[in-house]
Order: structure tokens, then C-alpha cells, then sequence
């Protein structure tokens, strides 16, 4: 295998599993580098390793770790735009950049990330890392959990309530990125970035740091905010973009999520208000058209063969050039001065028709329009915050809420180029489940925190704790078979959520001497 094509993935692992002659690590610039943990791997949106503890030149930081294969990535993928990396202390790559002078990498705040080539500090020749990585991650994926064929003397009632404390402990961590989310959105209109690491100038005074950033640690509310920053946050702007960003999250699954993500901060909710009050009025289908073009994913009227896609593709490309018309007349077309994304940066095999980013992208333009224009964020708190509504009636208006309707092309088509005959909905029972339980309810209860609602709070966690199981997945399978063994059924998303928690944060790092079902083994 040429180290120019191992996948990111198999890149990932390389580093969690320390294939590396870690006595000759060091960065671009000459700075040595000592690796003291690698950190935790995320598998969802954002940096690709949280909590690393990296030393530096003799200075020790914790933060996040980036990955690609080479330094142009971090600037192909946006980061240096996006907030959610302003917590990057080592921007890993495997290849060295053939001009260092022209390469940097940076924050969004305009800090210069320090930058580690892995090319020449691999432990083993290159032909054999792609073999190893695979069966190493293979493993990961297929292996037992440390106690596995030892927890079957662990009672169904320890399981359950392991379980249930798991899954408050999900919801605490997704709650807690979400408000650091909400104050990066307050600190953004104040050209401000929250807990950005401390530069190394900082600490060469004290020559260690355990966080880097830790005086502007954001807690979460009522942990040490004062009342004036919680009330900083009252700003119902906010509010719509942070749900805005979280379903456009939930859109992208496992694959896209990266792109749906940075879309929805460039093609903004405050950026469509801005439009609407020059224009007038922004309509769903320019919503539409400002989506797809700014996604790179929309085609040239010669690049489509069937006479409705030509016809669709056309009125998108009128739409937006109408769009741009009627800002530049008015002297605002810096309002829609974004550069597109590659439709390289899209991912549609292996992903279900379903879950392609096109239709997923035709669902987000109904969403925002509905988030922009009617009010639907109040909405949802009407409906979560019913006091005498029960969960499964909640769930189901919010299911009439999501939806967004048949379409005259979308329901027919899964892309720009390929038709289907029968009719499919645009945004199925499934992911309107998942967008509640992973964006909804976590939001709406830190709504509740901040505005100091505990009824709302009370009625989200109830409707948390009803919703119906979610679409089962490879961890869900494993722990089935390796610790529930039909012991504890998990008749909830909750308690799903809740062994996912179990094994990403205390199976899979192996802190076994914390959990309950070695307590009894």
C-alpha cells in the first residue's frame, strides 16, 4: 500500500495504536513531540480525537488532535472556518507538504496549530501498516468487551440501572456540547472564541499546562455561570441556529456529517435573515437553490440526461442567480459571497438512497425555511413542554412538525441523476426519531437549564425516556450478545443510549474497575 492512499480511517488507528517510533517524533518546524495520551476517538462530527495530552517542545497540553493525509486537507475540509476545531493542539498528517513555507494550519481564531508529519516515524515499512491497521480495526470492531464470558453472574437489576445512569450520563455529554456550542455562537457575534487553547507563549512561563484553556473551561449552567452570562444566552437567534446546526448534523449520518455541518454555519439561519430583510422574503425553493450550490452538489443542465432533472436543475440555477440579482442591486451580495464546497467532500456509497446527501439536502431547506419563518423552536417547546400531553402523542406531533411534505421531484428521485418510480417520503419515521432524541432533547433540555424551567426539563426527560427504539447498530448488536446476553431488553432509545455510553466511554478504555458488573463478577 503507498502511504499516499492509507484511508483516514486506518490513519486514525495508526495513531491509537501507537504504531509509531515515537522517539523521533517531532513537528514541521523542529518542535520535539511527546505523545502522553493520544486521546479519545470520535466518531461523529468534529476534531477526530478529544482530551489528547500532547508535550511540545517540553510544554504539555490537552486538546483535540486532527487528522488527514495531508496538510492542504485541513483547508479542503474547512476547519480553519469552523469553531469546533479551536480546540486542536496537533494537526497530524502523514505526508510532508513539498513547500512548508506555504503551509500552515490554523484555528478559526487565527491561532497557528503546530503540525506533526507521521512519514518517517512509522514502526513497520508501509507495505505491512495497511494489513495490520485493517485486522487491528477489525478487531476493535468484532472483539470481546473485557468481561465478556465473565458477567453472567451480573443480575438483570445491576444491568438496568448501570444502564439508566449511562444513558443520564449521554445525555449530560451531549447537553454539555451543545452549550459550548451556544456560547461559541454568542462569542462568534462578538468576534470572540470561547475556550480556545492557551498559546504556547502562555506557558512557556509555567512550562506545563494540564489544559490548555482551562480559565475559560465553559461550564455547564448553574455549574460556576453567573446569572450574566447565562442571561448572554437568552437570545432565541441562538437558539434557532444551535437547532438548526443539530439537525443538519442528524441529516448527514454517519457519512455526511462533516459537510452538513459546516453548511449550516456558512449557509446560516442569521445569514437567510439577513437576505429576507434586503429582499423581502426568502422562499423555501432559494433556500433550496443556496443549499445545493453552496453544497458543490448541483449539477450543469448538460450534465443530466432525464428531461425533469434538467428541468429541476435549471429553475435551482435561476433561483440562485435571481437570488444574487436582487443583493447586488441592493449593494449586499457579500451576503452570498461563500465559496462553494467540492462535491468530492460528499459521501454517497456505501450510504442507503435514503441517506444520500442530495435528498437529505431538499428535507434541510423545508427545515430551515420552517425554523426561519415559524417560529419553530417555540413549536417544539409547546409541544415537549405540554403538561398534560403523553410522550407518544408529543412524538408524533413533533413527527408532523419534521415533516416536510411530498415534493414534485424529491419524492422521486434520491439524486440529481437517478429516478425511482414509487414515491418515498423525504424524511422517514427513523431519522425523525433520531433527530429528536440526539437533537431535540438534549437541546430542549438545556433550554430548560438556561431559562431555568424545571417543568421543561422534567417533560423532556420523560419523553426521553419513552421514545421507541432507534435503528440498531454494530455496538448495540455486540453488547447484546456479549453482556445483555436477553437479560435486559432495550425497549427504548433511552437504554440504547445508554450501552452505546457504556461501551464507548467505560467498555472500550477499559475502566472496568468503575462499573458495576465487575463489582459482582
Amino acid at each position: 500500500m503507498s502511504i499516499h492512499f492509507i484511508p483516514e480511517d486506518l490513519l486514525r488507528h495508526l495513531w491509537s495504536l501507537h504504531y509509531l517510533n515515537t522517539e523521533t517524533l517531532s513537528t514541521l518546524d523542529g518542535q520535539r513531540v511527546n505523545v502522553i495520551d493520544c486521546g479519545m476517538l470520535n466518531r461523529e462530527s468534529g476534531p477526530d480525537f478529544h482530551n489528547a495530552v500532547i508535550e511540545i517542545d517540553g510544554i504539555r497540553y490537552r486538546g483535540d488532535v486532527e487528522f488527514h493525509r495531508s496538510i492542504e486537507d485541513w483547508e479542503a475540509h474547512r476547519h480553519e472556518k469552523n469553531p469546533r476545531y479551536n480546540r486542536v493542539i496537533l494537526h497530524v498528517v502523514l505526508n510532508k507538504p513539498s513547500d512548508t513555507a506555504r503551509h500552515t494550519t490554523q484555528s478559526e481564531s487565527g491561532r497557528v496549530i503546530p503540525v506533526l508529519v507521521l512519514a518517517g516515524a512509522l514502526s513497520m515499512p508501509i507495505d505491512r501498516m495497511g494489513d495490520a491497521l485493517a485486522r487491528d480495526e477489525f478487531r476493535s470492531q468484532t472483539g470481546a468487551i473485557p468481561c465478556f464470558r465473565m458477567n453472567d453472574a451480573c443480575a438483570p437489576q445491576v444491568l438496568e440501572a448501570l444502564i439508566e445512569r449511562c444513558a443520564s450520563e449521554r445525555l449530560a455529554m451531549k447537553t454539555e456540547r451543545f452549550f459550548r456550542r451556544l456560547c461559541e455562537l454568542r462569542n462568534e457575534s462578538e468576534r470572540f472564541i470561547a475556550a480556545e487553547p492557551a498559546p504556547p507563549e502562555y506557558d512557556a512561563a509555567r512550562r506545563e499546562t494540564t489544559s490548555p484553556g482551562d480559565a475559560d473551561e465553559i461550564p455547564l449552567p448553574g455549574d460556576a455561570a453567573t446569572s450574566a452570562n447565562i442571561s448572554a444566552l437568552r437570545d432565541e437567534a441562538l437558539w434557532q441556529q444551535l437547532l438548526y446546526e443539530a439537525v443538519m448534523d442528524c441529516l448527514g449520518y454517519a457519512k455526511n456529517r462533516e459537510p452538513m455541518c459546516a453548511l449550516a454555519r456558512e449557509a446560516s439561519i442569521s445569514r437567510m435573515k439577513q437576505i429576507a430583510e434586503v429582499t423581502g422574503e426568502i422562499h423555501p425553493f432559494e433556500i433550496q437553490a443556496m443549499l445545493f450550490v453552496l453544497s458543490g452538489l448541483l449539477p450543469e443542465v448538460g450534465d443530466v440526461d432525464d428531461q425533469q432533472s434538467k428541468v429541476i436543475v435549471h429553475q435551482l440555477r435561476t433561483a440562485w442567480s435571481s437570488l444574487q440579482d436582487l443583493l447586488r442591486a441592493h449593494s449586499s451580495e457579500h451576503l452570498l459571497a461563500l465559496v462553494p464546497h467540492h462535491k468530492a467532500e460528499w459521501t454517497f456509497a456505501p450510504t442507503r438512497p435514503s441517506n444520500f446527501p442530495t435528498v437529505r439536502l431538499a428535507s434541510a431547506a423545508t427545515l430551515a425555511g420552517r425554523i426561519l419563518s415559524e417560529h419553530f423552536l417555540r413549536r417544539m417547546l409547546s409541544i415537549v413542554g405540554g403538561k398534560y400531553l403523553p410522550p407518544e402523542t408529543k412524538r408524533l406531533q413533533m413527527h408532523h412538525a419534521f415533516d416536510p411534505g411530498p415534493d414534485f421531484f424529491w419524492s422521486f428521485h434520491y439524486s440529481f441523476t437517478e429516478a425511482v418510480t414509487r414515491p418515498h417520503a423525504l424524511l422517514g419515521d427513523a431519522r425523525t426519531d433520531d433527530i429528536i432524541v440526539n437533537a431535540v432533547i438534549p437541546i430542549l433540555y438545556l433550554y430548560g437549564r438556561i431559562y431555568e424551567r424545571a417543568d421543561l426539563c422534567e417533560h423532556t426527560l420523560a419523553l426521553a425516556r419513552e421514545m421507541p427504539p432507534l435503528e440498531e447498530n454494530g455496538i448495540l448488536r455486540k453488547m447484546e450478545r456479549q453482556l445483555l446476553s436477553g437479560r435486559v431488553v432495550l425497549r427504548t432509545a433511552y437504554a440504547q443510549q445508554g450501552v452505546i455510553q457504556l461501551y464507548r466511554e467505560h467498555c472500550t478504555p477499559g475502566r472496568c474497575s468503575e462499573c458495576d458488573v465487575t463489582r459482582v463478577m
